[in-house]
């Protein structure tokens, strides 16, 4: 995993969805580690979203599109896919796109990475909805999944995909993020399980 606070400085850093919930705090994170920070979103970064006054570049683009990404990913070091769906009752409602920004945007996003980026880490976070009724506490990365939405079965291929691309592509460096930020109480007991990560 990358270490944010001490290897980041002056490296070149695209994140996807970097206007989102979990993209706006990762280019927070990386601005204030100096690193040179590029956001790729359906829309501009909201001016002065950062305490410390420093603004990333942006790109105004759709994931799913090949030339936009390879030229927005060409000589990075770090990519964030943190571009897709906001969970299971989107999902539910229109799995198709859900599928095209889950699945499809890491598809172009890995393959396009094999072609001008290789050497690039890309950090691609998992989901607690991966895991669907859990079976143990606490759960452990290896739980077995049963995602029970569109939204979660996305994230498991999509999930599985990015681990798989190394040995794969021999594109140098891939992680995913936990799943197991989770808001379980108990086996069979979820809160929260219709919206979110």
């Amino acid at each position: 995993m990358i270490d944010i606070g001490t290897s980041l400085a002056s490296s070149r850093c695209v994140v996807f969805g970097g206007t989102g919930f979990l993209g706006s705090h990762i280019v927070s994170a990386l601005l204030a580690a100096d690193a040179e920070v590029v956001v790729f979103d359906l829309r501009q970064p909201r001016a002065g979203a950062h305490s410390d006054g420093r603004e990333p570049s942006s790109v105004v683009g759709d994931v799913a599109d090949p030339d936009a990404v390879r030229g927005v990913i060409d000589a990075a070091d770090h990519i964030f896919a943190f571009a897709g769906g906001s969970g299971a009752v989107r999902s539910l409602a229109n799995p198709l796109a859900d599928l095209r920004t889950s699945c499809q945007a890491q598809l172009v996003l890995l393959e396009s990475m094999r072609e001008v980026a290789p050497r690039a880490s890309v950090v691609f976070p998992g989901s607690r909805l991966e895991y669907g009724k859990v079976h143990r506490l606490p759960v452990a990365e290896d739980h077995p999944l049963h995602g029970t939405s569109p939204y979660a079965l996305h994230k498991i291929a999509a999930t599985a995909t990015t681990t798989s691309t190394p040995r794969r592509t021999g594109c140098t460096r891939s992680s995913c993020a936990s799943r197991t930020r989770t808001a379980h109480t108990r086996p069979g007991t979820r809160r929260g399980t219709g919206t979110g990560s």
